[in-house]
């Protein structure tokens, strides 16, 4: 297994993996929205988004937003969101290892 930050080329991978997150969400019908999303997301130098994969095969994923900050010497300091695991993989403790 192997964790890396995302690619262009992930984007299908990850729509389907966030199937598992929100299971009544109809990403297709959003398609110009979400390649313009996508885009913003790779290009953000406040945006990580990471994957685990296996593979080839991405089985989980997380995005981490950098916030800016005034306090501790202006270090930022990170926010962790949109923690999925595809739901074959779950319950193996692979999150957890991810994070």
């Amino acid at each position: 297994m192997q964790v890396r930050r995302v690619i262009h080329s992930d984007l299908k991978q990850i729509l389907d993996l966030y199937q598992h997150l929100n299971p009544s969400e109809i990403l297709v019908s959003h398609e110009e929205k979400i390649e313009q999303t996508w885009n913003e997301i790779l290009n953000s130098p406040y945006i990580r988004f990471y994957v685990l994969e296996k593979d080839l095969r991405i089985l989980s994923t997380c995005v981490m937003s950098i916030i800016p900050n005034l306090s501790r010497g202006c270090a930022p300091y990170g926010l962790v969101e949109n923690v999925v695991t595809d739901k074959n993989f779950r319950r193996q403790g692979l999150a957890t290892q991810f994070l």
